[in-house]
């Protein structure tokens, strides 16, 4: 059987990997990432007869790049010497949540080598040489995870640091250049190459009157709307939303979704501290306010919480997201209109019979 005919390639969720600790946390969103590529790549095999196949392989193109951005950003967020040890905090055997996270990392490590050995040994079923080799490459990407992760012990916590391995970089590299034989050049996010100016590179304007200090209340503001929006078509979620600064890759971005927060506790967003030099730098209608900007924000985050939720837990809702919307930032920008503006009425069935599929699925008693 070919393995990417199995749902994400036969990868769990995450990698299997937990959330103890934020050193933990990277190594599930890494994983994530690439069990996220051999979906995509999954999606398309499904349709290897089809005379559009070749349309519907370029068409992942968008989604695969964002993963394998998403890997890379792992390691270089990660491999940073402030996760060394974190948490800790030099008392790391009375720390509940160290012992809990190196059980954890080395049972879930153990757990992904074996099956993606065993996914990748059953390749030969794929008939495209290409597609081919970049689930190769993504397997061995998690093989390489799992064998290296397995070094983090109790009494090396803070001296390890799986991330900084070259072997992982490597692995990461390989995947790329395999899917860059399929798609051409990829947007880059991390390392030297240019970056994308419309996501990663963009004017901010300092705003002295609306920094950190000054922007709680428009931010409280605009989380009591958002809420109120999602409350009021039936989702009474207790959203943790707080305010930090971006920077590095994600300067640019307004706000951001801890992925599979969801499934531990309530979903976890950051709106970016810089939003209103964001919004100054930009050219936006003169009545856009700081508030409305971070409401959108938050809606559309959510949007890729319900995503993920379809993603992992319901087919169905998997299945009607996937028949009108491209991907999932595309499903999750068009939440803020469904929410919001009403302006493209064309896709509203099908969100209203996912939105309803979701309460009853994820908040049913």
């Amino acid at each position: 059987m070919n393995p990417l005919q199995e749902d994400y390639g036969g990868i769990p969720d995450g990698g299997g990997y937990l959330s103890h600790t934020e050193y933990e946390i990277g190594h599930a969103w890494y994983a994530e990432a690439a069990h996220c590529i051999l979906g995509s790549l999954g999606k398309v095999e499904f349709d290897h007869d089809d005379p559009d196949y070749e349309f519907y392989l370029s068409g992942e193109k968008g989604h695969i790049s964002e993963e394998l951005n998403r890997m890379e950003g792992a390691i270089a967020e990660y491999g940073q010497q402030l996760y060394d040890g974190q948490n800790f905090k030099g008392k790391r055997e009375n720390s509940q949540y160290f012992i809990d996270s190196v059980t954890s990392i080395q049972t879930a490590s153990d757990n992904l080598v074996v099956i993606a050995r065993g996914q990748k040994a059953r390749l030969g079923a794929i008939r495209n040489a290409q597609v081919r080799q970049l689930a190769s490459d993504v397997y061995d990407a998690l093989i390489t995870l799992g064998l290296k992760a397995q070094g983090f012990h109790y009494w090396n916590a803070g001296r390890f640091n799986v991330w900084r391995d070259p072997e992982i970089k490597s692995a990461v590299a390989k995947v790329r250049k395999s899917a860059e034989v399929i798609y051409g050049p990829l947007h880059r996010a991390h390392g030297s190459a240019p970056r994308d100016p419309y996501i990663t590179n963009c004017p901010i304007i300092s705003d002295p009157e609306m920094d950190l200090k000054e922007m709680p209340e428009a931010f409280l503001m605009a989380k009591e709307r958002a809420l109120g929006l999602l409350a009021k078509a039936g989702i009474h979620d207790d959203v943790k939303i707080g305010l930090q600064k971006f920077t590095g890759a994600q300067q640019c971005w307004l706000a951001l979704y801890e992925r599979m927060s969801q499934f531990k506790a309530p979903p976890r967003f950051w709106v970016n501290t810089q939003t209103p030099g964001i919004i100054d730098a930009a050219v936006l209608p003169q009545d856009t306010t700081v508030e409305d900007v971070m409401v959108d924000s938050v809606i559309h985050e959510y949007g890729h919480v319900i995503e993920e939720w379809a993603r992992v837990k319901n087919p169905e809702m998997k299945r009607l997201i996937y028949g009108p919307f491209s991907d999932e930032e595309d499903f999750a920008e068009y939440m803020v209109d469904f929410f919001r503006y009403h302006k493209d009425r064309k896709r509203v069935d099908v969100v209203r019979k996912v939105v309803k599929l979701y309460i009853e699925d994820a908040f049913s008693v």
